[in-house]
């Protein structure tokens, strides 16, 4: 049995909203770093303040390395990966008609979540 802890994790979660009328997707209605960074700043000792402050430079700095280094990955420790793949323009060809095409670049990020993460996250 696992063992009771004594603070009860808040839920981070915020409801995502739709837009009906134009057929928009889901939308987040509200922002949810505020709500993480009080956690973290609450579990760390520092204001919210700081922790809004970490969260922008943490993001930042991960935007930057991924910049600088296409095709490489961003490790956030215990977490995961933040992986940016750019792929080049190339000329492809139609089947039916034998006309070629060039379709253009485009860059794709993923976000690789830890093993170890995965394992804590599966019921035993």
């Amino acid at each position: 049995m696992a063992a009771k802890q004594s603070k009860k994790t808040p839920n981070l979660t915020y409801a995502l909203k739709a837009d009906e009328e134009n057929g928009e997707p889901l939308a987040p209605e509200k922002d949810m770093t505020p709500a993480l960074a009080s956690y973290l700043a609450e579990r760390a000792n520092l204001t919210p303040e700081q922790a809004t402050q970490f969260l922008i430079a943490l993001a930042e700095t991960a935007v930057e390395q991924l910049r600088e280094h296409p095709n490489q990955y961003f490790v956030l420790p215990g977490l995961g990966a933040l992986v940016f793949q750019y792929t080049p323009p190339t000329t492809r060809m139609n089947p039916f008609t034998k006309k070629s095409a060039m379709m253009p670049a485009r860059g794709r990020a993923k976000f690789h979540i830890s093993h170890n993460v995965v394992a804590q996250l599966i019921p035993k």
